[in-house]
């Protein structure tokens, strides 16, 4: 998995701290370190817009463009089949290193000087889109460089290797090393409270038919959603961590998850009548998100409708019940499923996801309801207009225990083979959460 150092930033004050350090102390500590990335959008990327463009004599799918970056124009010979007078664009000036390793140079291209570069995402490693150049904001600014018009400053990628984790499941997001790393540089951490998710008057209609196999089982419904592209602070945040954008409702999902855990599925509401929770039929199929046709067995924990299969639960989703463009409703889901069993699914098929690997790890089933407050708010504030229309659905098959732990100070000596203090104990169990007693 891989933490980005500015995402950690805003749980925990680490502006004092070389990433190196971060990772080094991280490895002796924590978790292995696999490899560490310092990644941004170079100085010398600047805003320009598009005055002319000319076909290229020589190359029909390439064109001569005009670029004005306010000091000066810029001849830059472009193949994107998106441009057009008038756009602002990020330009890649002479002397640029691009994160993808290219060194932007004037040279001639099928007899034309270029000057430059007219970039797409995937150049500036801020997305993995390569259709067509980036279309700024008219409000953008000539000259301006793009990392501060866009806020998107450098940034350090920690990238620790899954299996370094296996019974640390506390660790598969962001919070989780802010923790560990308040206890390592002995500082406060903060996280923010999200209300409690204000209900909408629809009943949901939604059996749980297997409650061994599920701890916890939550779904709301939003009605007037927008399904749109995210925001670039959104795009920017997933990409860096190895997560594809593919539109605001699923963006959001996948950043709450890796901000504090929690999976999630978000099911489009219209394809979707009353919701069955249940164990899967020997043979029944569903065809997945990843365009394959699944067969199951009656140890598969699946989501259903009267007439058939709308995801494998805790693994994958089904393509029928999947949120499109034109989507206006959707069904969130956060739950909390048997771990055995989703490990077990997951071999049998062979699917490797986010979801599954945070459910085998076995997950506090108390992050349910906490995800799905801070999902909810997430979605209203990136669809404006949205609005929660039904009652939240909750169904808990787990007895939250306050679990006490006794030990002494010579035993934990014992055990780590090093001298402690009794005061540094103390200070380490209490910023981990810890209430401590003597």
């Amino acid at each position: 998995m891989k933490y980005s150092i500015n995402w950690l930033q805003r749980y925990i004050d680490l502006s004092d701290q070389d990433p190196d350090q971060i990772a080094d102390l991280i490895t002796r500590r924590v978790a292995e370190i696999e490899g560490v990335e310092k990644i941004g959008v170079p100085e010398t990327v600047v805003i320009g817009q598009i005055l002319e463009i000319e076909k290229h004599p020589q190359a029909d799918r390439l064109s001569v463009t005009v670029v004005d970056i306010g000091k000066k124009k810029l001849i830059i010979v472009c193949g994107a089949p998106n441009i057009k007078v008038g756009q602002k664009v990020p330009v890649a000036l002479v002397g640029t290193k691009l994160p993808n390793g290219m060194l932007i140079e004037s040279r001639a291209v099928r007899g034309i000087e270029s000057n430059g570069m007219i970039c797409a995402e995937d150049e500036l490693g801020i997305g993995n889109d390569h259709s067509g150049i980036i279309v700024l904001d008219k409000k953008c600014q000539i000259g301006k460089k793009l990392k501060d018009e866009l806020k998107l400053p450098a940034d350090t990628i920690i990238e620790v290797e899954n299996k370094n984790m296996t019974h640390r499941p506390d660790l598969f997001c962001h919070r989780g090393y802010a923790r560990e790393l308040a206890v390592i540089f002995n500082k406060k951490y903060e996280f923010p409270k999200t209300e409690k998710i204000k209900e909408g008057s629809t009943k949901l209609d939604i059996t749980v038919e297997n409650p061994q196999a599920v701890h916890a089982y939550m779904m709301v419904k939003i009605d007037n959603v927008k399904v749109e592209k995210s925001p670039s602070w959104l795009r920017d945040d997933l990409n860096k961590i190895g997560i594809n954008s593919i539109n605001n409702i699923v963006d959001a999902t996948n950043w709450v998850m890796n901000d504090m855990g929690q999976p999630f599925h978000a099911f489009d509401a219209g394809k979707v009548q009353k919701i069955i929770v249940r164990q899967a039929k020997n043979n029944e199929k569903i065809f997945g998100l990843d365009g394959k046709e699944h067969s199951l067995t009656k140890d598969d924990i699946v989501i259903a409708d009267e007439k058939k299969v709308l995801d494998l639960a805790g693994i994958i989703g089904g393509k029928e019940s999947a949120i499109s463009d034109s989507t206006t409703s959707i069904i969130l889901e956060s739950a909390n499923f048997n771990s055995t069993m989703i490990r077990k699914t997951a071999q049998r098929l062979g699917l490797r996801t986010d979801a599954v690997t945070r459910f085998e790890k076995g997950l506090d089933p108390n992050l349910a309801e906490d995800g799905l407050n801070q999902l909810v708010a997430l979605i209203l504030k990136l669809s404006p207009k949205a609005k929660v229309s039904s009652k939240v659905f909750q169904e808990k098959n787990f007895e939250p225990v306050e679990k006490k732990v006794s030990f002494s100070l010579a035993k934990l000596e014992n055990r780590i083979g090093y001298p402690l203090k009794l005061a540094g104990v103390k200070r380490i169990l209490t910023i981990l959460g810890f209430e401590v007693s003597q």
